[in-house]
């Protein structure tokens, strides 16, 4: 570790030295061995940077980005305070392991909830051999909860691989990453997409269905499930296991929809600031181009 001790304006050479061209000029000037790099005072010493004469434009330039950073900094903790008061309630709303009733309820609801299989809910369809014409007509499944998308498996052979025929509003996931987190409900805009068998898609009947897609997506219900996989190789949770998982289950409805409206509202809300945050770093990232050579 180094310390270079500045004599006035140290907003402006912390942005200058950020700028992401200037940090792969630093790294093609770095000296060391071993493939450790470094750089020597000698080095920096002899760093030529572009500045400007006027103080006050370099007090400015500093501010700007200073408030900036503070900008995006806020922003950043707005989505990690949602993010945890999500996975609060995701605790609260549900039952814990061999208890019956979830901590926090809404109001108007006292019932016990009852002990179900996942099969009473959700059924293997009938399958539907899809003709696959291009790389766009298949989608995939993300790990963490990151939902449906296409495939981008570009090299992907179309015609070595059996695909089905999906369907808008089944749920879908993963064999060999259920536990990590590849669960979703497909879309209205990936209707009659397709996937192979590795990535199933199953009806769903008698439950809110995204009742039914929050309480499985829990972390402490999902990453549990992997000494459940079967297999030699990549092990898999095939549709038969999956039904046979356990879910709690409130009798009223009007309960399960509650609870899924308000996790689709947090997510919304995520999504939303998620969003601002990267208008943000665009912006900054926008300005870096523009204000330095």
């Amino acid at each position: 570790l180094a310390a270079i001790e500045l004599n006035d304006n140290y907003n402006y050479l912390f942005v200058f030295f950020n700028l992401d061209k200037r940090y792969l000029e630093l790294r093609n000037l770095s000296s060391g061995d071993s493939g450790r790099g470094g750089l020597n005072k000698k080095l920096v010493k002899n760093i030529t940077i572009n500045i400007p004469n006027n103080i006050q434009e370099q007090r400015k330039i500093g501010t700007f980005f200073n408030k900036l950073d503070d900008l995006i900094t806020k922003q950043t903790q707005k989505v990690a305070l949602l993010k945890q008061l999500k996975r609060g309630y995701l605790q609260k709303l549900f039952p814990q392991a061999g208890q019956t009733t979830p901590q926090l309820r809404f109001k108007g609801f006292n019932d016990e909830w009852q002990s179900k299989k996942l099969g009473d809910f959700l059924s293997i369809p009938i399958k539907e051999k899809a003709n696959i014409n291009s790389i766009n007509d298949l989608i995939t499944v993300r790990l963490n909860l990151n939902g449906v998308v296409l495939s981008d498996r570009a090299t992907l052979s179309l015609t070595a691989t059996n695909y089905y025929i999906r369907h808008s509003g089944q749920f879908i996931y993963g064999k060999q990453n259920f536990f990590n987190g590849a669960i979703a409900i497909i879309p209205k805009e990936f209707e009659g997409k397709a996937t192979s068998g590795d990535v199933p898609a199953l009806d769903i009947k008698n439950i809110d269905s995204m009742f039914l897609y929050f309480f499985v997506s829990r972390p402490t219900y999902f990453k549990n499930k992997k000494s459940m996989a079967s297999g030699t190789g990549s092990k898999r949770i095939h549709e038969k296991t999956l039904l046979s998982f356990n879910i709690a289950v409130p009798n009223s409805l009007q309960e399960q929809q509650k609870i899924s409206s308000l996790f689709a509202k947090l997510d919304h809300l995520i999504e939303l600031q998620n969003h601002r945050l990267k208008l943000l770093e665009e912006l900054k990232k926008g300005y870096l181009q523009k204000m330095f050579i």
